[in-house]
């Protein structure tokens, strides 16, 4: 879990770098330049051991919505960094969680307590308060970006 967040953190920092360097550049061009750079990774690592076979999984559909769910969510955490930023891009992708345990009674038809949803709702608090309205409409587009990323990766 540390080197996972170490890698997305350095991802993001580099993206964010790229982004100030290039502003033109898109946040599609930095998902495709990921997903070419992973999957260079995934072709050295794996293929050697089990074959090209392997690559696609056990072809079950929740493994490939997974996939298109989490490119979603990284198109807009990279479009999220360059409005507003990658602390407050981060952060707002970090509200899966928050997400998650709102999502989980109806989809997973989980039993939620009523402390919990006393959590949930600070968290939407917290969340509101972070993301209101300021006078740069480019920030706004970020932080809905940010938190579209939260909502999709949930």
């Amino acid at each position: 879990m540390l080197l996972s967040s170490l890698g997305f953190s350095a991802m993001w920092g580099f993206v964010y770098g790229a982004q100030i360097r290039a502003m033109e550049a898109s946040s599609l061009l930095a998902s495709g330049i990921r997903i070419v750079v992973h999957l260079a990774i995934v072709v050295a690592i794996v293929v050697p051991k089990s074959g090209w076979s392997s690559l696609w999984g056990d072809k079950r559909p929740e493994l490939w919505l997974r996939g298109a769910f989490g490119a979603v969510a990284m198109i807009c955490t990279f479009a999220a960094i360059k409005f507003v930023g990658i602390g407050e891009a981060a952060f707002l992708r970090a509200s899966n969680g928050i997400f998650i345990a709102l999502l989980a009674p109806f989809v997973l038809k989980q039993r939620t307590s009523p402390l919990a949803w006393m959590a949930i709702a600070g968290g939407l608090a917290g969340l509101f308060l972070l993301s209101q309205p300021r006078l740069d409409p480019q920030a706004d587009l970020g932080r809905l970006l940010g938190l579209g990323a939260g909502v999709v990766s949930a």
